[in-house]
């Protein structure tokens, strides 16, 4: 069904307001998770991850995977960012990791659920840490914006190629192309036509999308843009990690939202990778081919360590 204004039934933020209120939440969700109420009987891999210090600590990061992925995604970042102390939690978007690789459960994915899952997922980290930061990758990189928009109670968000428009689509279309997937019937289109199924790379994501999940992704791209260019985002702190060598998003979709974030006062910092390395679009997940995740991950980190210093205060 057709979703005509999902930004106005956005789940409230309630933190958690301890560790333990944290954990008993999270089980909840992994409950849930192993009884789906969205048609996805799950990836033993692709349940929502989190790694704890057994206590609350000064930092808890959200990671937010991309489209057709799953928390895999971060199978090695996520430890990496946990050895540094802090507490980690990779949260599992709706509809997504399915043990059916094939399955047509993105076909009925939701802007309102997509919402609801990332609101729940600050919630619960509130407990897991004094200070919260968010990173999203893409499509999560997506949905890491709309929390920087519409959260005060984030100390920073990081977005990591970040999908709020795309290469494949000319700009000028993006709305009636996003509406028009979203009302047309649903059809599948696969990320590698010729190789389909065969092409080696992650077991947990999907070889396909649906057009109508195409949709939600745009609508998703498009808010956020109109939002930032319209006021001040809520979150003062946002970094944002951009590839040169990326052919999924389209760059000056993400330049102008800096731009304009920076001209509403919020303090944007921006880091790129060298265009020499010629990355992939998913520069996160190991099991993509041609991955470089010995050159990617320190300075990812590297970045991570530096957004988690104290944040200036808002410009007034």
């Amino acid at each position: 069904m057709f979703e005509l204004f999902p930004f106005r039934r956005q789940r409230s933020a309630a933190p958690a307001a301890t560790y333990d209120e944290a954990l008993r939440r999270f089980h909840q969700l992994q409950m849930r998770e192993r009884s789906p109420d969205d048609g996805c009987i799950l990836n033993e891999r692709c349940h929502s991850l989190l790694l704890d210090h057994g206590a609350q600590t000064d930092h808890a990061l959200v990671l937010i995977h991309g489209f057709t992925n799953c928390p895999y995604q971060f199978q090695q970042l996520a430890p990496l960012i946990h050895q540094q102390g802090h507490s980690v939690l990779a949260i599992r978007l709706p509809r997504h990791g399915c043990a059916d690789r094939m399955t047509a459960a993105l076909a009925e994915l939701r802007i309102g659920e997509l919402l609801d899952a990332v609101m729940e997922a600050v919630d619960i980290a509130h407990g897991l840490g004094r200070a919260v930061t968010v990173l999203g990758f893409s499509m999560g990189g997506v949905l890491a914006a709309w929390l920087a928009q519409n959260r005060a109670d984030l100390q920073r968000v990081i977005l990591v190629s970040p999908a709020v428009g795309l290469q494949a689509l000319p700009p000028q279309r993006h709305r009636i192309i996003g509406y028009g997937l979203a009302l047309l019937p649903n059809f599948f289109q696969w990320w590698h036509p010729k190789l389909k199924t065969e092409r080696i790379g992650p077991d947990h994501a999907y070889p396909r999308f649906a057009s109508r999940s195409l949709a939600v992704l745009i609508r998703l791209g498009l808010a956020v843009r109109t939002q930032a260019a319209q006021q001040r985002p809520a979150t003062n702190a946002i970094t944002v990690i951009t590839n040169p060598s990326d052919t999924v998003i389209r760059h000056p979709s993400v330049e102008r939202l800096v731009q304009n974030w920076s001209a509403h006062g919020a303090t944007v910092v921006a880091h790129t990778f060298p265009v020499e390395w010629n990355l992939l679009h998913d520069i996160i997940d190991p099991l993509q081919e041609e991955q470089q995740v010995e050159r990617v991950y320190p300075k990812l980190l590297q970045w991570i360590g530096e957004s988690l210093q104290p944040v200036p205060a808002p410009a007034v």
